[in-house]
């Protein structure tokens, strides 16, 4: 870990050995500090590149205790068979590596197009010509050319771009031009920069980001996506709902 001072912070964190109010803090210093961003970051695909060495090994373990050798297995190697399972799973978290994969498919699931008024704002007549295209290329499901579109210095920009990124399937861009509309608090699109970071940052898989950023948006209780972030937190949150559908 490039930062050895947030060491102990992550693990109690990781761990859930945080009072409520710490576990409020460290998540609220997670969006805002890059630097725990970083480390935590690193921590995380640590933590992925031994769980899934560990669910390898598991299969692996599986495959050669198949049929017919099961049959005649005595019950103490299936008892410990059974306690070596449960105990692969403990380490490794099992859930954890699922809900990561499957969680990309979860914003596509929640996203619903948010539309940016082009024609009624004031700007320079070129800054209006490009968002008109870069509006008609999204329509057009053209995302790639949305994104490949010059960089303005316009909300309604981030907003498409965020939205097209998203729909190109790169989570990670989303978020990150949703985030270039908080940090600056472009409004009117604050609320739904909020949302799209939300969703950008559930698409790539960051979930513990995506989680930290629900509470925040949660507070707020006029928040007009605070339903859709309520149910999407309890998806989250649901470890097993993938083996159940």
């Amino acid at each position: 870990m490039k930062n050895p001072s947030y060491t102990d912070k992550i693990l109690a964190y990781q761990e859930g050995k945080l009072s409520q109010k710490e576990k409020a803090d460290f998540e609220a210093e997670l969006l805002s500090n890059p630097q725990l961003q970083e480390a935590y970051q690193n921590f995380q695909q640590s933590l992925e590149l031994t769980e899934v060495f560990a669910f390898d090994h598991l299969k692996q373990k599986l495959k050669s205790w198949e049929e017919p050798r099961v049959k005649r297995m005595h019950p103490l190697k299936l008892a410990a068979l059974a306690a070596t399972f449960l105990l692969i799973l403990g380490l490794a978290g099992l859930s954890g590596i699922w809900q990561r994969f499957s969680s990309g498919k979860l914003a596509s699931r929640y996203y619903t197009e948010i539309p940016v008024n082009i024609v009624s704002r004031n700007g320079s007549t070129d800054a209006n010509a490009v968002l008109l295209q870069m509006e008609k290329d999204f329509q057009a499901d053209k995302f790639g050319e949305v994104l490949e579109t010059q960089e303005i210095e316009d909300p309604r920009a981030y907003l498409l771009k965020a939205q097209a990124a998203l729909q190109f399937g790169n989570g990670a861009e989303a978020a990150n031009y949703a985030n270039l509309i908080i940090s600056r608090q472009l409004n009117p699109y604050v609320e739904a920069a909020e949302w799209l970071f939300i969703l950008g940052k559930t698409q790539s898989r960051e979930t513990d980001f995506a989680k930290a950023a629900i509470d925040s948006l949660l507070q707020k209780e006029e928040h007009p996506f605070r339903e859709e972030a309520m149910q999407l937190q309890e998806d989250l949150n649901s470890t097993w709902r993938k083996f159940a559908r």
